[in-house]
């Protein structure tokens, strides 16, 4: 089979809807924000939460995938939908963390505070074994360390860029071209 020569490029799918990932991950942060679904006094309701972002970074990694295929004449091949994948999860990664701290910084100031204090809660009441005080002492160190503005920066990051890298696994087994 003979190579067609793209007319499109993955880097270029991969920024424009990368870009449309980041924005779409404020959207969803702020509706969960303000719609009171992002609450860590109920644990119980922060599962949907993560639902809707998957089901977002999904949808747009798809998207971008198949407009790849299509500007590419229906020519798609499961490397190039992988790189489309891994792009579009590099820039919607920095672009949605980036503003998702900032709209953080504004909108809920204490917020870090707040999943501390919700995560020691949970791994001391939810542990097998009785905790000593080293144990929570270290635990604390932790999360204080985890949970700052950088440190949910580089996990969202990082969560961003390994799930669109197996959803355009996925996607570019069942959309590639024999």
């Amino acid at each position: 089979m003979d190579h067609i020569e793209p007319t499109t490029t993955t880097f270029k799918t991969g920024i424009k809807y990368g870009n449309f990932l980041g924005l779409a991950t404020v959207a969803v942060i702020i509706f969960l924000y303000y719609s009171g679904m992002q609450d860590f006094e109920a644990p119980d309701n922060l599962w949907f939460p993560s639902l809707i972002s998957i089901a977002v970074m999904i949808a747009i990694t798809v998207l971008g995938i198949r407009e790849f295929k299509y500007k590419n004449e229906g020519v798609l091949y499961l490397g190039d939908a992988v790189i489309t994948a891994v792009y579009i999860g590099l820039i919607g990664g920095l672009l949605g963390g980036v503003l998702t701290l900032i709209f953080y910084q504004f909108a809920e100031d204490d917020l870090y505070a707040k999943m501390i204090s919700f995560m020691m809660d949970f791994t001391v009441n939810n542990s097998d074994k009785e905790l000593g005080q080293e144990q929570i002492d270290v635990t604390q160190m932790i999360f204080n360390y985890t949970f700052t503005p950088f440190g949910i920066f580089i996990s969202n990051f990082l969560n961003s860029v390994m799930m669109t890298a197996i959803i355009g696994l996925i996607a570019g087994l069942i959309m590639k071209t024999d």
